[in-house]
């Protein structure tokens, strides 16, 4: 009897406890984004931040070990991976002790309230036109692994290096992959042998969009947005792609299985598609970009199917990138790959824990607004539906109201959008209006005008997993408390 009276209450405690632990632990799934600051109107550091738990962006990789922005990562929940810059390698490969200051001046400071995931060593430098930095990849690559280690630091970060698809002198069909000639004996079977024995990731940076603009009559667009009824059989082996980002990625699996690395996975370290272009730039569009990152999301959080080649393994990937960059050289699709403006409102809509069925992404106080350069016509159509059919209480945009001056529509559409977002849940879906507009974490109220925006949902109900795994978890308390 003893030992049964303490039995319910010990019982009671544990299941608590990880009922706890679960309802802060979801996260939203094995896509990330790529952090590009290469720009001079860019939000700071801790905007980015906020802008990432909004959506409920866990992992997010910088191309350089900045301070100022390890420092705003600090106990935000988000995965860090940071990068040595090529113009680094050198020194680190040739000399323990510079790779040990690397660390100690990069790493160590931050952690462990920055989570730092990752040290990408180089960037794409296996490519013809990265000079003659391939030879000192790989003792970097060592060299690093060591200073970590010294740290007792080798466990909890990996030491990896994204490459390019140009590391492979064939790529179809996927079953055929083949690494370059010039560089399998010096670099890549190294870097091979490197991972397998760190137990790390081979790091692919995989566009098809550029695959697409470089031969537009051999790879049909639908094939590069994953929207292909049709796909491609590869006929050796028989097995049928419906899109190039999972043949781009078998491609480099059978590359490594041709090698005896079979128990290599792959994370794709940038993947994205630009939302404008220059006048030659056809494909370069919001609805190709939203359409291809949503449909990649979908595939890799909600699905979960694998590859052709490596079917129900989970993949991660990290879309490029976070905020267009006003910096960076012509053409105008370079300056347009990211998922936000500069001034953090969307540049489409983009739910990260997987289309229809992913619930919530909004995390912190949210607002729909108009998108500035929506056409008046555009924005009164928007206008009428929310105020009409979509229910919005549009009292305080008629004359007189709070919010009627300035009386523009993007003004009147703002207030109107919103309304009808917050009526809706907070679901980003409900934050559209054919492209009308963005989400933003800017309170748009102004004078006596108040945009209204209620608290989010906690966290642990904001995908149909979590939800389905919260309630299983909850009746299993009440079951075991109140069973006779």
């Amino acid at each position: 009897m003893e030992s049964g009276s303490c039995f319910r209450p010990r019982i009671l405690v544990t299941l608590l406890f990880l009922l706890s632990l679960y309802c802060t632990s979801v996260r939203a799934g094995p896509v990330g984004v790529c952090y590009g600051r290469n720009g001079d109107n860019l939000p700071t550091p801790l905007q980015a931040v906020a802008s990432l738990r909004a959506k409920g962006i866990t992992k997010v990789r910088i191309f350089d070990a900045d301070a100022s922005v390890l420092q705003a990562f600090a106990d935000s929940g988000i995965a860090v991976s940071i990068t040595v810059s090529n113009l680094d390698l050198t020194g680190i490969a040739l000399d323990q002790g510079v790779s040990d200051a690397w660390v100690l001046n990069n790493v160590l400071p931050y952690v462990p309230a920055t989570s730092i995931s990752s040290i990408a060593v180089g960037t794409e430098v296996m490519m013809t036109n990265a000079g003659n930095l391939s030879s000192f990849l790989v003792p970097a690559m060592r060299n690093i692994f060591t200073s970590l280690k010294t740290n007792n630091l080798d466990s909890a970060i990996q030491v990896v290096s994204p490459n390019s698809m140009t590391v492979l002198s064939k790529s179809y069909p996927p079953s055929a992959g083949t690494f370059d000639p010039a560089i399998v004996n010096t670099v890549v079977i190294p870097m091979l042998s490197f991972l397998q024995q760190t137990r790390s990731p081979f790091m692919l940076n995989s566009y098809p969009y550029y695959a697409y603009v470089n031969d537009p009559k051999g790879v049909p667009l639908e094939y590069a947005l994953f929207t292909s009824t049709v796909g491609v059989i590869d006929s050796n082996n028989q097995l049928h792609y419906t899109n190039l980002f999972d043949a781009q990625v078998d491609a480099v699996y059978a590359a490594m299985d041709a090698l005896n690395f079979s128990d290599i996975n792959i994370v794709v370290a940038e993947t994205g598609w630009p939302s404008k272009g220059d006048s030659t730039e056809n494909a370069a569009s919001v609805k190709n970009a939203q359409t291809y990152n949503q449909n990649l999301v979908n595939e890799l959080v909600r699905d979960q199917s694998g590859t052709p080649r490596k079917p129900g393994q989970v993949m991660e990937a990290y879309i490029f990138s976070l905020y267009n960059e006003n910096q960076k050289a012509d053409p105008e699709s370079e300056r347009n790959f990211g998922i936000l403006y500069a001034d953090g409102t969307e540049v489409y809509t983009l739910n990260f824990y997987g289309g229809a069925d992913g619930g919530f992404q909004v995390q912190n106080r949210t607002w729909c607004v108009a998108r500035n350069d929506a056409s008046n016509s555009s924005l009164r159509i928007a206008i009428d539906y929310a105020c009409g059919e979509g229910r919005a209480n549009c009292d305080a945009i008629q004359e007189g109201g709070a919010c009627y001056e300035p009386n523009t529509y993007v003004n009147h559409a703002s207030y109107a959008f919103n309304d009808y977002f917050q009526k809706s849940n907070m679901d980003p879906r409900a934050c559209n209006f054919s492209g009308t507009a963005n989400l933003t974490q800017r309170d748009p109220s102004y004078g006596n005008c108040v945009f209204y925006s209620k608290l989010p949902s906690s966290g642990y109900l904001q995908s149909p997993q979590a939800y389905y795994g919260f309630t299983a978890m909850l009746a299993l308390v009440f079951l075991l408390l109140f069973r006779g």
